[in-house]
């Protein structure tokens, strides 16, 4: 067998190890995307609604706990669950 022969030989057992390789990291990383789809967010804005005159604004729980969130006509605004 010549040298050059040997070292294609070795060449192509080299790319199929990598091919495997990328392979198991191919794999690996769509598990992951699809477990990142699936995951689900919270949500951070309530939505908040006037009793008075309907005016809607979405508040976030920190604005919420400090209490006294108001519209712009002056009514307190109300949280929807």
């Amino acid at each position: 067998m010549s040298t050059i022969e040997t070292l294609r030989k070795q060449e192509s057992k080299q790319l199929m190890s990598d091919a495997r390789r990328l392979e198991t990291v191919a794999k690996h990383l769509r598990q992951q995307a699809n477990f990142s789809l699936t995951k689900k967010q919270s949500t951070r804005l309530i939505k908040c609604v006037c009793p008075e005159c309907g005016y809607t604004a979405r508040i976030t729980h920190i604005w919420l706990d400090t209490g006294n969130v108001t519209c712009p006509c002056g009514h307190e605004l109300k949280a929807q669950q």
